[in-house]
């Protein structure tokens, strides 16, 4: 499963190595194409993660470059990826880098860099994207994810918001309330099981119980994100 400190990861390494540059797209398996269509031959110029979903944001050549200024709204398409249980995005070429892969049937979107004329480029970087969804869109996909009212332990900010309040107010279970992508972003089943041992919480341990057993989960949940999205560990 991939869990949201992997998406956090994946969302630094693409501003490292994919920002400022521009694709051809395609959709090898026709899954995405109206979606692979939209951002054909368009720069990538920001990279989003929200728990365990990715956001890349395309806008017309010309208008896009290395700069910390974005393009207008109306001008830029979001791709919004969701990794689901076993997703990936896998990227290869480059200088000194290793040959691209074939696309495989569960391929939804197939990035190659291109020249300035449009062309792809030769020895340029490609990205093959195999994930459960795949939508093309405004950059309103992008603030609707944000401003949904949940915490983020693998952000750069984040307090553990209303977890606490919402384990205390609950019957269901610590591991359930974990899980729940609505109540927290990011955490996976790998992450619920290891936050309640460091919690000393069973995770079949109903929210209302939780707060009588010190350290509370939300604490441990952000530091455990926080440790797992600067790792070695690679999506």
């Amino acid at each position: 499963m991939v869990e949201g400190h992997a998406v956090q990861r994946l969302a630094t390494t693409h501003r490292a190595v994919l920002l400022h540059r521009m694709f051809r797209a395609d959709s090898p398996n026709g899954r995405f194409s109206a979606g692979a269509a939209a951002i054909d031959g368009r720069v990538l110029v920001r990279v989003e993660a929200i728990g365990k979903n990715l956001f890349h944001f395309y806008a017309r050549r010309g208008v896009a470059g290395p700069s910390t200024r974005l393009p207008p709204d109306d001008d830029l398409v979001v791709v919004h990826l969701h990794f689901g249980m076993s997703g990936q995005f896998r990227t290869a070429g480059g200088p000194g880098g290793r040959p691209p892969p074939d696309a495989r049937p569960t391929t939804r979107l197939r990035l190659v860099e291109a020249a300035p004329d449009g062309a792809p480029l030769p020895g340029g970087l490609v990205g093959l994207v195999s994930v459960s969804v795949a939508t093309a869109g405004g950059p309103k996909l992008f603030t609707d994810a944000l401003t949904r009212p949940r915490p983020r332990p693998a952000a750069r900010r984040c307090s553990g918001g209303s977890l606490p309040d919402r384990l205390a107010a609950t019957d269901r279970s610590v591991g359930a309330v974990l899980m729940d992508q609505t109540a927290i972003a990011g955490v996976g089943n790998i992450f619920r099981s290891e936050v309640c041992h460091k919690a000393r919480v069973h995770p079949d341990e109903p929210g209302r119980g939780s707060r009588r057993r010190p350290p509370p989960p939300s604490g441990r949940t952000r530091w455990i994100c926080c440790s797992a999205a600067t790792s070695t560990a690679r999506l």
